[in-house]
């Protein structure tokens, strides 16, 4: 790395800690303690059981081009900085591996309210996400839920800007239990020192799992302080600005961070492009470890593409930090069809007006009136699609309208595959079931196809390591 470009992500770090020391640890304190020992019965509406994606996550410094030096890069192979935990990873294997790496920043800081305790064990911090592993413990007969979790700033209580989890709904039976959750940062935001990571949990319920209203739940907080300097030695970014051209579309991989919780593979698409949404078709890393012994890792998730064509892929895994060598695999582009081709039914008629997609072909069978379907009375239209190649992510819209131009919702759809053809000839045929209201509609119903997606197979590798 150059030298102005380190002196600039030292910079950054600096800016960080100025702003973590206008928070005294008295004011932490206090803002955290409001919080824990509150222990108050709240009113809680369950945000999810199972968290969703953030559409983007990394901090400013990776996408200012910023990096360590080649020094510092070099020690991302070594273990990282913290002696490995005295616990039992049982139930999460990959948590053993993260800890004897010394990549796991001990925490071991408690809260308790309302007969549960709270404890934070010790965080994975990366350039792309912060790993937190946590233990609740209670003694009471009923298991209790983890209702939620939150990474929140240290003073406002407010939850951290767009920050994501994976993970929640957890079942606590009696006694101590484990778990981990991991949160996502956005890309706007600078990376935050002081954090507060809050739980609420409450005795199991119906309510409890799936959002109801729930008197008897308890939130619990727990301050936390990044090691950022342990971040910054641990974090290598590796410019890659390679384009994967197909069928005159195309991807450039631009760049790949490796961090202690893992990798993230940034791609942005090509301007010229003609349909949205084009990406890198069962992309993988593929690792040789040290032994020898080699290995394929998948993306866990993907964020993306923004309104500049900018996807991220994300890898988790320890062994990325010492492996020999890593190399990017895809087997082409992904390219969604352009259009949104329109079913347009005539009930009376038994027709369809004639549709040829991008890349196959659908059918009307025709359908079969007061079938009842979940206990509701409906219609149910058939729809068969023929292609040469496996159709993904394929589906009819839920909303469907009449010759009006009115709008109704589908009740439900079911979908099924077989094959088609033979001697050596066979094709994917996929059939679509449509459930709709049985009324008297005016005019042909106008349905739309979409998720349709083209394969353009261009097998690559590219080394990273």
């Amino acid at each position: 790395m150059h030298n102005p470009e380190e002196t600039r992500l030292r910079e950054y770090m600096d800016h960080v800690r100025s702003e973590a020391e206008q928070v005294t640890d008295e004011k932490l304190e206090e803002a955290v303690r409001h919080g824990m020992v509150r222990g108050k019965r709240t009113k809680q509406r369950k945000r999810g059981l199972v968290a969703a994606i953030a559409l983007a996550a990394a901090i400013w410094m990776l996408w200012a081009g910023l990096g360590p030096s080649p020094k510092l890069a070099e020690q991302h192979r070594l273990p990282g900085p913290y002696p490995a935990l005295a616990m039992d990873f049982t139930r999460y294997p990959h948590l053993q591996q993260y800890s004897e790496l010394g990549l796991i920043q001990h925490a071991g800081q408690s809260a308790e309210a309302g007969g549960y305790s709270l404890t934070v064990v010790g965080v994975i911090t990366g350039t792309h996400m912060i790993k937190v592993i946590y233990t609740v413990e209670h003694d009471f007969s009923k298991q209790a839920v983890v209702m939620n979790t939150a990474m929140k700033n240290a003073l406002s209580d407010e939850p951290v800007l767009n920050s994501s989890f994976i993970g929640g709904g957890e079942l606590v039976p009696r006694g101590s239990h484990m778990f981990e959750v991991s949160f996502v940062l956005p890309l706007s935001q600078n990376f935050p020192e002081s954090l507060v990571f809050e739980a609420v949990l409450a005795p199991d319920s119906p309510e409890a799992r799936y959002g109801g209203e729930v008197s008897n739940a308890f939130t619990l907080q727990i301050p936390l302080k990044l090691d950022l300097e342990a971040v910054l030695k641990l974090t290598h970014i590796i410019p890659l600005e390679h384009s994967v051209e197909a069928g005159g579309q195309q991807v450039t991989i631009r760049e790949a961070v490796l961090s202690a919780t893992g990798a993230v593979i940034h791609t942005t698409e090509g301007s010229q492009n003609t349909s949205n949404g084009v990406e890198l078709e069962r992309m993988s890393l593929e690792i040789v470890e040290g032994s020898g012994a080699v290995s394929s890792l998948t993306s866990m998730f993907a964020a993306g593409p923004d309104d500049e064509g900018s996807k991220s892929y994300y890898f988790e895994d320890p062994r990325l930090l010492q492996a020999r060598s890593i190399t990017l695999t895809a087997q082409g582009l992904s390219v969604p069809a352009a259009l949104r081709p329109k079913l347009i039914v005539d009930l009376e008629k038994g027709q369809m007006e004639p549709v040829r997609t991008e890349y196959g072909r659908m059918t009307y069978s025709g359908y079969r009136s007061n079938e009842h379907v979940n206990g509701e009375k409906v219609y149910t239209l058939t729809f068969e699609y023929e292609s040469q190649q496996e159709p993904r992510g394929l589906y009819v819209d839920y909303i469907f309208k009449d010759g009006t131009g009115k709008a109704y919702d589908v009740v439900g759809t079911a979908i099924s595959r077989s094959y088609s053809g033979s001697n050596g000839n066979e094709y994917p045929v996929t059939t679509f079931e449509v459930h709709i209201e049985p009324q008297a509609y005016k005019g042909p119903l106008v349905l739309e196809l979409g998720g349709q997606t083209q394969v353009m197979k261009q097998p690559m590798e590219l080394p990273i390591r």
